[in-house]
């Protein structure tokens, strides 16, 4: 058997996700594997001993950011700021631990971890094309405060909804580099790029699309798993079974 198979307790955390992940994934056209997978990941992170600091670090922001007050207008301003550097900048492609203490909308919170920022921008991308707004969200267009708390707290489903629409962006990002290819992949193929973009990002993920542009790369756009995309991958026979 793969040393990549995940531990029990994060069979068990996708467990807890699973009736929200169901739902979620035929309103938004996604695997509700390609979800649930993404999730395993940040929760096989607190498993792993090389990983251990970065789970302390986000369990401490978590705790710091819900007892913060928060309001709408200093998350907005943060974000407007963090949104106006530069798109190749550190802060924008790979923050580090004094930059996402300076940044609230850099912080990644909840299970899932779920940057901030990213989920402001996966909000209102999903508004502007779901004007009937089947997920329940439009109550945080104008509340960024309680979109960051239920976020933490995972209330309504934060979790497995904003997992979702990343998985969503990521399906869509690499169909429209890959076009035939991507509808070629196997369902196990795709969750494992999904899962690739949601842990390091859209920024990364375009910076090595403009690399292999710089490249002038021959024939057809072929991406690779990143390491947690390949866990996905030997897992996703495993994460479904879990899912009703």
């Amino acid at each position: 058997m793969t040393d990549n198979i995940y531990p029990d307790e994060v069979f068990e955390d996708i467990g807890e996700h699973a009736a929200w992940v169901n739902q979620v994934a035929p309103i938004i056209g996604v695997d509700p594997v390609g979800i649930a997978a993404a999730l395993a990941e940040e929760f096989n992170d607190g498993t792993q001993a090389n990983a251990a600091w970065d789970f302390l670090k986000n369990n401490a922001f978590d705790q710091v950011t819900d007892l913060l007050n928060n309001s709408h207008n200093s998350i907005l301003q943060n974000y407007n700021y963090v949104k106006g550097l530069p798109s190749t900048s550190t802060a924008r492609t790979n923050p580090g631990f004094s930059e996402k203490l300076s940044n609230v909308v850099l912080r990644d919170v909840g299970d899932g971890n779920i940057k901030i920022s990213t989920a402001i921008d996966l909000l209102h991308s999903y508004l502007d094309g779901n004007s009937s707004d089947p997920l329940n969200l439009v109550q945080y267009k104008q509340d960024y405060g309680k979109l960051v708390g239920d976020l933490i707290s995972n209330n309504n489903g934060l979790q497995a909804k904003f997992a979702g629409l990343m998985v969503k962006e990521a399906q869509d990002w690499f169909s429209s580099k890959m076009g035939t290819d991507w509808d070629n992949l196997s369902a196990e193929q795709k969750v494992g790029l999904t899962t690739t973009y949601y842990n390091i990002g859209k920024e990364r993920i375009e910076a090595r699309w403009d690399e292999a542009i710089s490249l002038d790369f021959p024939g057809s756009y072929d991406p690779q798993p990143s390491g947690d995309g390949v866990e996905s991958i030997d897992n996703y026979d495993l994460v479904a079974r879990i899912l009703p």
